[in-house]
């Protein structure tokens, strides 16, 4: 038996090279509640060509996923892409399915996939200053 697929799904704009943070997660809603929730999977597409570039499970038990920097061991990307298909500055998609086991194994259940969600990957700003007066008031 599939399970529905997650809704209401956000995703925060995030700089890749660091992930989402504890305080803003992607967020989704599990439809019949969490009882039987284990994990999730978050799988990344590229917006432009619609290619999967990697995926993050996550065992968790809540509709929250905190995905780690691109560099991060725990990430899977798709064959033939690798840590630099992950670049600030480009909007992506992401899409996210649940299963009855904390590792996604083949023997439990999972949900269908959620409907896609854009975002956009953005770089931490950066100031830069280029010369300081010799009196400061």
């Amino acid at each position: 038996m599939a399970y529905p697929a997650p809704t209401s799904v956000y995703v925060p704009a995030f700089d890749v090279n660091v992930g989402t943070i504890s305080n803003n997660p992607i967020t989704f809603n599990i439809v019949g509640g969490t009882q039987v929730i284990r994990s999730n999977r978050v799988y990344i597409y590229d917006a432009t060509d619609n290619s999967l570039i990697c995926s993050h499970l996550q065992a968790r038990t809540d509709g929250v996923h905190e995905f780690p920097a691109k560099t991060s061991g725990e990430i899977v990307y798709a064959s033939g892409k690798s840590s630099s298909d992950l670049v600030n500055g480009k909007q992506y998609y992401v899409k996210i399915q649940t299963y009855t086991t904390s590792n996604a194994s083949p023997s439990g259940e999972s949900s269908a996939m959620s409907v896609a969600k854009l975002f956009w990957a953005l770089a931490t700003p950066t100031l830069t200053i280029t010369s300081i007066p010799s009196t400061i008031d």
